[in-house]
C-alpha cells in the first residue's frame, strides 16, 4: 500500500506494473504436430487409397448393380440404377441461344457443309 493513498491505487499502481513487464519466452508444447492430417482427412484419405487399391468406386458399384438387375429381368431397378449413374458418365445437354443477325450468308452455308 502506497502511504496516504489507501490501498486501491497500490494495488492499481501493482497491476500496471505486471502489465508492462517482460515474460520469458516459452517454447511450444503438446498439440498436433506441423503436417500431421486431422481425423477426417486421414480417414477420407484411406478410403481413397483403398478404393483406388480395390479398383472399384462407387460409379462402378452402381454400373455393376445395373448391369446385374438388367440381367436378372429387374428392368426398373436396372433403369434407377442408371438414372443415378447417368449424371456420372454423360455431360448435361444444355440449350443455347444463337444469334444469326451477325452471321453473313456465306458463313452459314459454310457451316451447313
Amino acid at each position: 500500500m502506497v502511504a496516504g493513498l489507501g490501498p486501491s491505487v497500490g494495488n492499481c499502481r501493482r497491476a500496471l506494473f505486471r502489465k508492462h513487464t517482460i515474460m520469458a519466452i516459452g517454447r511450444k508444447t503438446g498439440g498436433r504436430a506441423k503436417g500431421t492430417p486431422n481425423r477426417r482427412t486421414a480417414e477420407a484419405k484411406a478410403l481413397c487409397e483403398r478404393l483406388a487399391t480395390e479398383g472399384s468406386t462407387p460409379l462402378d458399384v452402381m454400373l455393376t448393380a445395373m448391369r446385374h438387375a438388367a440381367k436378372e429381368g429387374d428392368f426398373e431397378q436396372a433403369v434407377d440404377f442408371a438414372a443415378k449413374a447417368a449424371p456420372y458418365v454423360h455431360p448435361r445437354l444444355s440449350a443455347i441461344e444463337l444469334d444469326l443477325k451477325d452471321v453473313s450468308d456465306a458463313e452459314l452455308q459454310a457451316a451447313a457443309r
